[in-house]
């Protein structure tokens, strides 16, 4: 799991420009432990792909920081991007157990800016069925 992966290199955290920081730390440690506790394999899958994701995903949205200071190349850079987006494809049609999972509660799923989410998600699932990541949304 990448995660653990990480954790173990000692990158699991964003630059220390992020005042954030002690408590994302915290919190994504917790969430690997939770992981590692969980004794079925079949539910540990869906929970560690999210894990995956928000690593990669910190990564990504410091990835400047990290290539300023050697700790990725240009290539690297560009296959953690591509992943993550791989990732985003592969954990969309899981969205509504994501939800519930994490219990959110019902008043915050009828926020205005969900109301376009459906067409949103229509639009993407159609764009990753065409194969094309760089095309467009209309």
């Amino acid at each position: 799991m990448t995660a653990h992966r990480c954790r173990r290199a000692g990158d699991e955290r964003p630059p220390a420009n992020s005042s954030r920081t002690p408590l994302t730390t915290a919190l994504f440690r917790r969430f690997v432990a939770g992981i590692a506790d969980t004794a079925d394999l079949a539910v540990r899958e869906l929970p560690s792909r999210v894990c995956d994701l928000y690593a990669l995903s910190v990564i990504e949205a410091h990835k400047g920081w990290f290539l300023e200071h050697g700790r990725l190349t240009p290539t690297r850079s560009k296959a953690i991007t591509a992943v993550v987006n791989g990732l985003l494809k592969e954990l969309r049609p899981h969205l509504r157990t994501l939800v519930d999972g994490f219990a959110i509660p019902d008043i915050w799923l009828h926020a205005a800016i969900l109301r376009e989410e459906p067409r949103r998600q229509e639009a993407m699932a159609a764009r990753d069925a065409a194969g094309d990541p760089q095309a467009v949304l209309a």
